[in-house]
């Protein structure tokens, strides 16, 4: 018996925006083989069992913006979320030149200056730009390495 669910994760990075994720959770049942009896340190019979099992699918990485109550997937493939984590890794070190345009096949990314601070622009599928602070790309990296780590599948 296979029950699905999805589940959601959400991080508020300013008044009117969300930056999220959408898992898909899998609920199966999985036989294995326990040890009923030991004969000198070693298992001799076994029987079988039964138990539930999670299997989490990242789905896909998505921008919430509460101005006009919208959801965008941006991302849904596992190498353009790691390119995505990698530039926020790269700018919060100081790894990543000023003036230089970083072009992805989902977004583009560069160092731009909002309110007088450095800060890293990042635009979507030609969306309005998404701008973070070397703060806010470590949480979302973070944050999101913590989600990989979770996911035992990914989605195509």
């Amino acid at each position: 018996m296979e029950e699905t669910k999805e589940t959601k994760m959400e991080f508020k990075l300013s008044k009117n925006f969300t930056i999220g994720t959408k898992n898909i959770l899998i609920q199966t049942l999985e036989t294995g083989y326990k040890p009923t009896e030991l004969k000198f340190g070693k298992p001799s019979e076994f029987k079988k069992t039964a138990r539930e099992k999670e299997i989490k699918i990242f789905d896909n990485l998505y921008f919430l913006c509460d101005i006009e109550n919208k959801s965008y997937s941006v991302i849904s493939n596992l190498m353009h979320l790691l390119e995505f984590i990698e530039i926020l890794k790269g700018f919060s070190s100081n790894k990543l030149d000023v003036g230089t345009v970083y072009k992805f096949e989902k977004f583009s990314a560069k160092i731009a200056q909002k309110k007088g601070k450095e800060s890293i622009s990042i635009v979507f599928n030609n969306f309005d730009p998404a701008y973070f602070s070397k703060f806010e790309c470590n949480l979302i990296a973070a944050q999101l390495n913590k989600i990989i780590s979770r996911c035992e599948a990914w989605q195509e």
